[in-house]
């Protein structure tokens, strides 16, 4: 049931992710189309990795 809900969290994630791709290429920042999702993520197991040892 994990692993389920798991794959079901990728393929939605994905999807926003592409969802927000388009949206920022409908708008014209291709700038921003790669870096946003990476630095959130980034963010995210920075957070997770400095939660662990401490």
């Amino acid at each position: 049931m994990g692993a389920e809900r798991a794959s079901i969290l990728k393929i939605f994630l994905f999807e926003n992710r592409l969802l927000a791709l388009a949206l920022n290429s409908l708008a014209g920042l291709p700038g921003d189309l790669g870096l946003r999702p990476r630095s959130r993520r980034g963010d995210r197991i920075g957070v997770m990795a400095s939660k662990g040892p401490a």
